[in-house]
C-alpha cells in the first residue's frame, strides 16, 4: 500500500493546480461479498429468464443484500409459437414462417 501512495505522491507535480489532489484509500473487499448464481437446464430460455428475475427479486429481500443483478439476458429476443393446425388451415408452410421471421439487414 505504501508503494502505491509513494507513486501517487511522485505524480503530484504532473497534476494541474486547479485539480483536486489525489488520494489513496484502501478498501477491504471482504466487506463486499459477492455471490454468483448460474441457471441452466433443459427448459426454454424464457423460463430461465423468468426464474432468474424471480430469484434476483427474492435475493434482494434478504437482510444485508444491497443489490442483485441479472446478467446474460438477451435484450432483443423474439419467440414465435406456431400452431401447426392454424398453419395448415391457412395453407402456410413452416418454412415460410421461418423465412419471414428472419432478421433483415438495413
Amino acid at each position: 500500500m505504501q508503494s502505491v501512495k509513494d507513486a501517487v505522491d511522485d505524480a503530484g507535480p504532473d497534476i494541474p493546480p486547479e485539480a483536486d489532489g489525489p488520494f489513496v484509500r484502501e478498501i477491504d473487499m471482504a466487506l463486499f461479498p459477492i455471490l454468483t448464481v448460474a441457471l441452466s437446464g433443459p427448459v426454454p430460455e424464457r423460463e430461465l429468464i423468468r426464474l432468474g428475475r424471480a430469484l434476483s427479486d427474492e435475493i434482494e429481500t434478504v437482510s444485508g443484500v444491497l443489490q442483485a443483478d441479472l446478467t446474460g439476458e438477451r435484450e432483443n429476443q423474439l419467440e414465435i409459437l406456431i400452431d401447426p393446425l392454424a398453419l395448415e388451415t391457412y395453407g402456410i408452410s413452416p418454412g415460410s414462417c421461418r423465412r419471414r421471421s428472419r432478421p433483415t439487414t438495413s
